[in-house]
This record gives structure tokens, sequence and C-alpha cells, in this order.
């Protein structure tokens, strides 16, 4: 798992082995999906996107796909 804090955009990415079972748990736990997980046009990856009870937005992605963040922190 990784965390990637992005302020300018006011939300946070979170690497998850499956991007599916996250969206799955999110909605079992009474939360908010605000994209389907599925893959994303023109990347090799899956993400999925939700918002917390104040209103931040979370992105889940596989967490292969961590290796394009790792210069942006």
């Amino acid at each position: 798992m990784f965390i990637l804090f992005v302020s300018s955009f006011s939300q946070i990415a979170i690497g998850t082995d499956d991007v599916y079972k996250t969206a799955e748990a999110i909605k079992l736990a009474g939360g908010k999906v605000t994209r389907e997980a599925g893959p994303v046009p023109g990347y090799r990856t899956k993400i999925t996107s939700c918002v917390d009870p104040d209103g931040w937005k979370t992105v889940c992605l596989n967490s292969h796909f961590q290796h394009y963040f790792q210069y942006v922190v």
C-alpha cells in the first residue's frame, strides 16, 4: 500500500491490490463511490473513487501503478 497526498487537487490516492473489492468494501461500509471501479483509458491500471463524509476525495488505484508517482511527492 502507498498513500499519495495531492494538496492542489484536494484528494488522496491509495494503492490497493484489487480496486473492485475496495469499491465493494467502501459501499458495504456505507461510503459513497463516485467512480465505479474500472480501467482508466490510456493507462494500464484500474481505479475507483469515493468521497468521505467531510467531502474529501479519495482515489484507489492498483498498487502496480505507484511507480508513476514516485517523483511526485
